[in-house]
């Protein structure tokens, strides 16, 4: 019975510490589309990544410092990339991020996301289908155009990326120790 008992323990031991998936949000960064709702109804926690895909040439991700600089366009002084393929690491949970178009126009035309993450690095990974590719930027689209029928919808759920955090593999590794450990004992 004690055997039984201990080896409850372990296994319960081994899922509460399993490690936690980040979760990549890919997001076409274009203009025509609403961002305003893009985050509505997801859990983005620590840990999890955006991906913006975007024309170089046309369009640039730009790091905002508050939500005054958010609100008001202003770009100035932001870190700013424009590579194409922007990979942004969430890493401070209960915090919102803020991010814009630097090219001119582009923030007041709508070209900016705010991102909160949650007080956890928990993630339950989902998967989005790929959607038609943007005819000004070859990117794939993750919200929908903003029309009159879909200007209060959002898009599709993020795509796990299988990635895992050192800090959460690091737990994951201590929870088989511990459950071999168990095992030898019991032995």
């Amino acid at each position: 019975m004690e055997i039984t008992i201990f080896m409850f323990f372990l296994a319960i031991l081994a899922f509460v510490a399993s490690p936690s998936m980040a979760v990549d949000y890919p997001i076409s960064w274009t203009q025509g589309l609403d961002y305003s709702t893009w985050s509505t109804g997801k859990t983005i926690n620590a840990g999890d990544t955006l991906t913006f895909t975007y024309n170089p040439s046309l369009h640039s991700v730009d790091e905002l410092s508050s939500k005054s600089t958010y609100d008001n366009c202003n770009t100035a002084g932001a870190k700013s990339e424009n590579s194409g393929n922007t990979k942004i690491t969430l890493d401070k949970p209960n915090t919102t991020y803020y991010f814009a178009c630097g090219f001119s126009g582009h923030c007041a035309a709508g070209m900016k996301l705010a991102v909160t993450t949650s007080d956890t690095n928990n993630n339950n990974p989902t998967s989005s289908p790929a959607l038609s590719p943007d005819t000004n930027s070859g990117s794939t689209i993750n919200a929908p155009p903003i029309t009159s029928s879909t200007a209060s919808s959002s898009p599709p759920p993020p795509t796990g990326s299988g990635e895992v955090s050192s800090s959460a593999a690091a737990v994951g590794v201590k929870a088989g120790f511990v459950v071999m450990l168990g095992l030898a004992l019991v032995a």
